[in-house]
């Protein structure tokens, strides 16, 4: 399932965009720029607000799927040039929905950091937006094409549970 929002009040959680802890883009997907973890702790109010999105399509859209809780978060802040390699987030066996909220416009070029995503073996893209809000199965392969400009987003995994 892939799902395409809005946040609308999204410049509030640019605070959680910080760049006093280590980088941790060597051991991931990141290249050309800085991934940085974010305590379970911080924005939680943020990310309660994504659960409660995220609820409400699953439920709009006839899933019995729900959000338990919140596993993880991180930042990416993107240099110029920086993108993502191809990769998923949920392991075997794992129930994980990711989702990235954007911060910043990109150029007018149409594959400048686009977000693509693999499903049923098609390509799918989606171009940042400030406020967008994408929502992924955490099984599905994604990537971000190289930016042209500084970027940053904020990358929070959830664990799910099928309601039967």
């Amino acid at each position: 399932m892939i799902f395409e929002t809005h946040l609308d009040d999204f410049e509030r959680y640019r605070d959680l965009l910080i760049e006093d802890r280590p980088d941790a883009s060597s051991d991931t997907a990141t290249h050309g720029g800085y991934q940085k973890y974010l305590h379970i702790q911080e924005g939680v109010r943020y990310t309660m607000v994504v659960q409660n999105i995220m609820n409400k399509l699953f439920e709009e859209n006839n899933t019995s799927l729900k959000v338990t809780k919140c596993i993880n978060k991180w930042i990416v802040n993107y240099q110029p040039g920086g993108w993502q390699a191809l990769h998923a987030h949920a392991r075997r066996g794992e129930s994980i929905f990711s989702t990235i909220l954007y911060f910043d416009e990109s150029s007018n070029d149409p594959f400048d950091g686009v977000f693509v995503v693999v499903k049923d073996n098609q390509l799918f893209t989606y171009k940042p937006t400030p406020g967008k809000l994408m929502i992924i199965d955490g099984k599905l392969l994604h990537c971000a094409y190289p930016t042209s400009t500084k970027r940053s987003v904020i990358v929070v995994d959830y664990e799910v549970q099928k309601n039967d």
